[in-house]
């Protein structure tokens, strides 16, 4: 039995990129070290099962869209097939690390509901095209835990087709929209898939997709296109507005990011961090000072629903009790209050460790929801196996202990 790791070294600093992917654009413009720090951090956390389940449609779709399936195949069966293998190649990569083995089975850590719905997003697709199969073998499924280089080509680029580059230097943009269809001479229809939602609660399409595929215009108007239309794709394709009033904006704040980070300089981590209710998402939480710094700050205090901080606590190690569903961890946290973290695993080996040691938790569920009026208490109890044995309660799947 080995205890948990150290905590992580904080990120000092970062370089800036020569290119911004608009792709993760928006995450940009809420904390800018959320995106600029993941190759620079020594050790990150999992990505979400949310993220990993909408990679592997993604790659469904491309190799449905790419012909990547047997001829002989209808669309829909094509479409099962590719999905079982997809995931069966997840699920060995994911159980061939310690920090993501938990997460398999997929459809039992994101939950039957949720995956039958993405599975019921990707069969409305796939029946509203008309798909023709070309007997090329499917392509296995990327790496899903390696952290994206950021490289690419480096001059204008304008491709058709799916997974096609848009390269504009002068913009410092550079990026792979998953399809651009030529309608036209000079004209491009540039669609973006999406296996999640694609409205909020208005009925608005989501503002960090409508601005990923903006950005993908103004590279592809840089880039020679006389006329651009974008849409975003889900069950349906959605149209997305594009025109002097949406060019100028997007403009404005391309060139206030751009103005802000310029290329090759290095920058301090603090100066680039934004915690908020936005680090639930991000994996780089364990090295962010900020976001350390943060947290404590915000748990006493009640926070709109939607706004709350990520289910994270740490402190000072009271006591371990072992017990039948695991160990019972009470710590103080940096308010002085008692938190108990309740069903921990003893293979990690928090049972060793003396009174008063700084112990970290990141990604638990929380065991009391405690809401009113519209806001939400920051749990002070906790748990990694539940202690009813799942019957409503969830299982911190992607739980990470460190020692401070």
């Amino acid at each position: 039995m080995t205890g948990p790791h150290p905590l992580p070294s904080p990120i000092e600093r970062v370089e800036v990129p020569a290119f911004f992917s608009p792709s993760r654009f928006g995450a940009l413009g809420r904390c800018k070290l959320s995106v600029l720090g993941e190759r620079s951090a020594s050790m990150l956390l999992p990505p979400t099962v949310h993220a990993l389940v909408g990679t592997i449609v993604h790659h469904v779709r491309r190799e449905l869209s790419e012909g990547h399936w047997g001829a002989e195949l209808n669309r829909e069966g094509a479409c099962a097939i590719l999905l079982a293998e997809a995931t069966q190649q997840a699920e060995l990569q994911l159980s061939g690390t310690a920090s993501t083995a938990a997460l398999v089975p997929l459809r039992e850590a994101m939950g039957s509901r949720n995956w039958e719905l993405r599975e019921l997003r990707l069969r409305r697709w796939v029946a509203r095209l008309a798909l023709q199969g070309k007997s090329k073998p499917a392509r296995p499924l990327r790496d899903l835990l390696g952290v994206p280089t950021g490289q690419g080509p480096d001059s204008t680029r304008l491709e058709t087709g799916d997974e096609a580059w848009l390269v504009a230097p002068s913009m410092r943009l550079r990026g792979k929209a998953d399809r651009i269809e030529q309608t036209a001479p000079g004209t491009l229809d540039i669609v973006d898939f999406k296996s999640g939602r694609l409205h909020d609660e208005e009925g608005q399409l989501l503002p960090d997709a409508t601005l990923q595929v903006r950005l993908y215009a103004l590279a592809a108007e840089e880039a020679g296109s006389v006329s651009v239309r974008l849409f975003l794709e889900g069950d349906a394709r959605y149209p997305v507005p594009w025109g002097d009033t949406e060019r100028e904006e997007t403009r404005a704040l391309l060139k206030a990011i751009s103005e802000d980070l310029p290329a090759g300089k290095a920058l301090g981590a603090k100066s680039l961090a934004e915690p908020g209710p936005h680090c639930r998402g991000c994996r780089l939480r364990p090295s962010c000072g900020r976001y350390l710094q943060w947290g404590p700050t915000v748990w006493p205090h009640p926070q709109p629903t939607g706004q709350e901080p990520p289910l994270d606590v740490w402190g000072s190690l009271e006591r371990v009790v072992p017990g039948s569903r695991g160990d019972t961890v009470e710590l103080r946290n940096a308010d002085g209050h008692l938190v108990i973290v309740d069903g921990v695993s003893p293979s990690r080996g928090l049972g060793g460790l003396a009174a008063g040691e700084p112990v970290y938790f990141f990604d638990l569920e929380r065991t009391e929801d405690k809401r009113a009026h519209g806001r939400v208490v920051h749990p002070r109890n906790f748990h990694e196996h539940p202690p009813d044995g799942g019957k409503r309660l969830r299982r911190a799947r992607s739980l990470q202990v460190f020692l401070g």
